[in-house]
């Protein structure tokens, strides 16, 4: 009898626990439901327990996973393409997110009883923009080459000649973005990216690659900074004509284009985005060099109309670009090594090295920028600036509070550039250069089987090497100096004279060979027959990139002192020219 009333009041005492605990459990649960601010206890985000913290908490946990580099590998034919998806339009609605967490087993009290004894999953809500992702992943194929166009097309007099591609190999991007979605943020470290069925392009493929938006110019403010928005012609196809001839499945034919204007171009803004001429500087070149001559043009009229807001990067090699043929650019005179060659191009260091003192006129800042490595004669010693496509570029900013416009031109032998925008202050600038050393050319011979003993020919006359600091001086209108920018130092090495001989005695020793024990021919220049020198190679060597660093306690040996003229607009901007001894034949660099 008494193990039966032990085993009963075991028997009562569990369910009496039990009911209490149920009982503490429901009333757990009720105060989740109506009363408690927090996640509702047992509720996961992504297999993640969130429930009983705060919405302080978890949006912090939202950060966290929002923030965190979701890259992963994506194998296409033989290659693979790294892919940031953070980059490539996938993310999460933390907002969306918060507000399902919020209302997990809030509806009603047998919502977050439930939650509590069997857990409550969430899924972070997604967000994706399949057309950035597909351009993403079109920009990552096209650099691994893997992503051929559908068409190739060129355009001249208002028509665009299109011709489709038969034989192409395309990807399936849908495929690979659905995948990602499906997953998404549990996201897999490497893909595999499938072929797609070659098709041809579509009408709107078409339009986005070849049309272009007209806009007019305008002048706005921006976190209280003037900014010039530049005009842009649009293109526009005949869409009927287009859609004809692919339904027609022809694979080359022509379509018409409508070129439309702005109502307002960017020189319409002249007077309110740029009143003032802040400098100009001018070089001279010689005209009777017709192809270098074309490519001083060519590159003048590629910088002309440059606007650049306040912050821009000016880049002389993404505004002019590569130097070819196709680009219209001719051959004319560069150095290879230490010899004059025809190269394509040369010349448009002329335009480089003229942009160059007139943005230090205007007191903007430098970015990157090279001394030649020879000197050229265009241009003062430090005060150059040399250019290589794909190597070495010019680059200045526009640290001014206004938009500026660069105005060049090539015109009767002056190469002109102009930088005009609004004049902030009453400052003066003084460019100063210093030689710090120089170093003899040195000479070499060669042999001309075609001379007559004893006849010299100077094929090149060569340049001393010279080592030069420059500085940019800026004073207030008081004439006070406010400050003093380091240029850096240019170095320029000396570049050999040639000398063809018929003495191989000198071509192989340097010492002419003894026609007489008792006369020793002396090598000397033949004035008669000398050419007039050649401007140095633009193949340079680094140089320190300009600083705001004072100037040493040294007087420098050569200031280049910018001569005022009266404008138009009355402005006492610089106006510099540098006249060389000899334009012509001047040779511009190439690696």
């Amino acid at each position: 009898m008494q193990k039966f009333f032990t085993k009963k009041s075991i028997i009562i005492s569990v369910c009496a626990l039990l009911g209490a605990l149920m009982l503490m459990i429901s009333g757990l649960s009720y105060y989740d439901a109506y009363h408690s601010a927090k996640v509702t206890s047992g509720v996961t985000l992504n297999s993640v327990m969130v429930g009983g913290k705060t919405e302080e908490e978890i949006s912090q946990l939202l950060d966290v996973e929002i923030g965190k580099p979701k890259v992963v590998q994506v194998a296409v034919s033989d290659q693979e393409i790294t892919l940031d998806l953070n980059s490539a339009g996938f993310s999460i609605d933390k907002d969306k997110t918060m507000e399902n967490l919020r209302r997990a087993g809030k509806d009603n009290f047998f919502q977050a009883l439930k939650a509590r004894l069997f857990k409550t999953p969430v899924t972070a809500t997604v967000v994706s923009d399949p057309e950035m992702f597909a351009t993403v992943i079109d920009t990552l194929l096209t650099e691994k080459d893997l992503n051929a166009k559908k068409f190739d097309y060129t355009i001249e007099n208002n028509v665009a000649t299109i011709v489709i591609k038969t034989d192409v190999t395309s990807y399936d991007t849908n495929q690979l973005y659905t995948e990602i979605l499906t997953t998404y943020p549990e996201i897999s470290e490497r893909y595999t990216m499938k072929q797609a069925p070659s098709a041809p392009p579509t009408v709107e493929e078409v339009k986005a690659e070849i049309n272009v938006p007209v806009m007019d110019a305008k002048l706005e403010k921006v976190d209280g900074k003037n900014r010039v928005i530049p005009h842009q012609v649009g293109l526009s196809l005949d869409e009927d004509v287009l859609l004809s001839k692919l339904s027609a499945e022809e694979t080359e034919f022509q379509v018409p284009l409508t070129v439309l204007k702005p109502k307002v171009y960017t020189d319409d803004l002249a007077e309110d985005a740029f009143p003032n001429r802040l400098a100009t500087y001018t070089t001279r070149y010689n005209e009777g060099e017709v192809s270098r001559s074309a490519n001083v043009k060519l590159a003048a009229k590629k910088v002309n109309g440059t606007v650049l807001n306040p912050g821009d990067i000016f880049s002389f090699n993404k505004v002019v670009g590569k130097r070819s043929y196709e680009n219209g650019f001719k051959d004319a005179k560069i150095f290879l090594s230490d010899k004059v060659v025809d190269g394509t191009g040369g010349g448009i260091c002329q335009v480089s090295s003229t942009i160059y003192p007139a943005v230090l006129y205007s007191d903007l800042k430098i970015v990157e920028r090279r001394n030649h490595n020879f000197v050229v004669s265009y241009a003062k010693n430090g005060i150059d600036a040399t250019v290589v496509y794909g190597s070495i570029d010019f680059k200045f900013q526009n640290s001014l509070q206004n938009p500026i416009r660069i105005k060049a031109s090539a015109v009767n032998g002056n190469m002109t550039v102009e930088v005009w925008g609004t004049k902030e202050n009453n400052n003066t600038v003084e460019l100063t250069t210093k030689q710090l050393g120089s170093t003899a050319r040195g000479v070499k011979y060669e042999y001309n089987e075609a001379l007559e003993p004893g006849e010299e020919k100077v094929t090149q006359a060569g340049y001393d090497g010279v080592k030069v600091q420059a500085y940019r001086i800026v004073k207030d209108a008081a004439g006070t100096v406010i400050r003093t920018d380091n240029l850096g130092v240019s170095n320029y090495v000396p570049l050999t004279k040639i000398i063809e001989t018929s003495d191989k005695g000198l071509v192989e020793t340097g010492v002419p060979t003894v026609l007489n024990p008792e006369e020793t021919p002396v090598p000397s220049d033949n004035p008669a027959v000398t050419p007039e020198p050649t401007s140095p190679v633009e193949i340079v060597s680094p140089s320190a990139t300009p600083s705001a660093t004072p100037a040493p306690e040294a007087t420098p040996e050569s200031t280049i002192a910018p001569t005022p003229v009266v404008t138009p607009e009355n402005t006492t901007e610089p106006v510099a020219t540098i006249a060389p001894e000899n334009p012509s034949n001047e040779p511009d660099s190439t690696l």
